[in-house]
């Protein structure tokens, strides 16, 4: 048997219940595409995005100098 792996890279979205549905959505297409394994980034399903995060720190440090 082999052993076909997704790997999903999705971008997180505003609510938790919307990122599950996302996320449901995508395991369902991986698998009718012949996943057996799919695999989230570490952090994907509690919505942490880590761009977000990084625009509001840069942000605040580019004010500081104009």
């Amino acid at each position: 048997m082999k052993l076909k792996i997704a790997l999903l890279q999705l971008l997180p979205i505003s609510t938790l219940k919307k990122q599950l549905q996302k996320g449901i959505k995508a395991c369902q297409k991986a698998h009718e595409e012949g996943a057996n394994v799919v695999l989230f980034p570490e952090m994907w399903s509690i919505g942490y995005n880590i761009f977000q995060d990084m625009s509001k720190s840069c942000k605040k440090k580019l004010s500081t100098y104009l």
